[in-house]
């Protein structure tokens, strides 16, 4: 018997050690010298990363260090040193090709062989990263805050924290407190260094969060001055505001072709899906459904490699492009693609908006055509994943199922206060006020939304001509739904005037 195994194995009988504690520790010196090997023997190191970082980690095990080090404890701390190392450098290429769960698992395995705190704050701060790209808001706040917990308060900490928080608005189950948010905002904005990519972060976090011009241009002067396509973007989408409060539809096309442009040039596939995902939005919002589409199919495209959550939003842009135009047998086509997309992303157990979302524009898909079946199954699926809050997304597609339904007791209940419904701007909360002849309060409504070129404009026409009886203004609807190639609201206008 080699003496050193020896060594091991009487250690360990003197301590009633179990005989598999005794196999592996005698196994941790194999696995050093093979790393070591690999490692000395091997050109392409990041192509062995992940089989470095298992056979080092594996090597310097906690409960095994006593049995297999003893007398060779520095040895054992260089070989930790590596184990950490190659742990972090196999999370990074394993992130980077999306496979974030893999990733998380190396991080978890470095952070708890690190002994340095600041190294270990750094760790979590990674970890807070890998948990933001698959859009897991629970798992990215508490490696946040074990990060500021170990590490103490820094502009890096906060602005991710804020920054993250903000831009993956929806990935909790429950809508977070604006409060809470809006602290982490202020106090990132109060530890970043002027002119910095984290001041420029947290500027983005605070102009959406609070719609802050003053953020908003902030942002836009930070931006030129670095030259960063990443945060050029960024601000180009902050502005977006901006342009919406000043009724300036031109320049927000201007804003959103900006943002398309700079695509190619952002440095990460998450960042394109989430440039193109507010693009595809806002070119609803004006009105212009052809370009939706091209940008939701888009979307479809680039995160077809990434994670579930962000190929949901793929089908979920599709879906709602379709839904926004009217064409009803359209989201019936898409609705079993956005179910499997839905189904998976539930499986990651990644909470989003858009699962409630896609589902409830597939149900009332299905109510216009007269499958009421299929229309409640997809709207108790939509009721059963449990997401709170987030009426800025639920209000208009239960409005429209409403609608299909002629449920006039639902849509009574929907627009009881005015719904925060979102980039249909307010259409389907026009047509449930003409539904319910509620003259009074589209004369308050309507006249604010009639902006020329713009996605409501039509409706807000529609519903004032119905309001006042002005067969002049349904018209004025009726040439904006063709304009627009709004088919099927076209159709449903000219049966107005009929």
């Amino acid at each position: 018997m080699p003496g050193e195994l020896e060594y091991v194995i009487k250690h360990a009988l003197t301590r009633d050690v179990a005989y598999d504690t005794i196999l592996k520790a005698k196994r941790a010196p194999l696995h050093a010298a093979f790393a070591g090997w690999l490692e000395r023997n091997r050109a392409d190191e990041d192509e062995h990363a992940a089989m470095l970082a298992h056979h080092y980690a594996e090597a310097v095990r906690p409960e095994d260090l006593d049995l297999a080090w003893s007398g060779r404890e520095d040895e054992a701390e260089q070989l930790r040193i590596k184990a950490v190392a190659w742990s972090a450098r196999a999370a990074e290429l394993a992130v980077g090709r999306y496979e974030v769960d893999e990733g998380l698992a190396l991080l978890t395995r470095a952070v708890e062989l690190e002994a340095d705190p600041a190294e270990q704050a750094r760790l979590w701060h990674t970890i807070g990263r890998a948990h933001a790209l698959k859009f897991d808001g629970e798992g990215l706040w508490k490696a946040m805050e074990r990060a500021i917990e170990i590490g103490g308060a820094s502009a890096d900490l906060y602005t991710e924290l804020a920054f993250q928080s903000v831009r993956r608005w929806g990935i909790w189950r429950r809508e977070p407190d604006a409060e809470l948010v809006g602290g982490w905002i202020d106090r990132a904005l109060e530890l970043a260094e002027p002119g910095s990519r984290n001041e420029a972060r947290a500027l983005y976090a605070r102009a959406a969060w609070a719609e802050d011009e003053a953020s908003a241009r902030a942002l836009e002067a930070v931006a030129e001055r670095i030259g960063d396509a990443d945060l050029r973007s960024l601000a180009l989408e902050a502005m977006d505001n901006v342009a919406w409060e000043a009724r300036d539809p031109a320049w927000v096309q201007r804003l959103a072709d900006g943002q398309f442009e700079l695509l190619p040039r952002l440095s990460d596939p998450d960042d394109r899906t989430r440039a193109l995902l507010h693009i595809a939005l806002v070119y609803v919002r004006l009105g212009n459904l052809a370009l939706a589409e091209r940008a939701a199919r888009l979307h479809v495209e680039l995160a077809e490699g990434l994670t579930p959550h962000h190929r949901l939003y793929g089908a979920a842009l599709r879906t709602a492009v379709e839904a926004f135009r009217g064409d009803w047998d359209g989201v019936r086509e898409l609705t079993p693609t956005a179910e499997r997309a839905v189904d998976a992303n539930l499986a990651a157990e990644t909470p989003c908006p858009q699962n409630v979302t896609t589902l409830l524009h597939s149900a009332a898909a299905s109510a216009y055509v007269g499958d009421e079946g299929e229309a409640r199954r997809l709207e108790a699926r939509a009721d059963a994943i449990g997401m709170e809050g987030y009426r800025f997304w639920f209000d208009a597609p239960r409005i429209r199922l409403a609608l299909a339904r002629g449920d006039v007791a639902a849509l009574e209940r929907l627009v009881a206060d005015e719904p925060a419904v979102a980039y249909e701007g307010g259409a389907a909360f026009l047509d449930a006020l003409v539904a319910l002849g509620d003259r009074k309060r589209i004369e308050e409504q309507a006249p604010r939304l009639i902006a020329p070129d713009t996605y409501v404009e039509p409706f807000a026409l529609r519903a004032l001509g119905v309001a006042r009886d002005e067969p002049g203004l349904i018209r004025q609807a009726l040439e904006r739904f063709e304009a627009m190639a709004l088919a099927w609201h076209a159709e449903q206008t000219e049966v107005l005037l009929s």
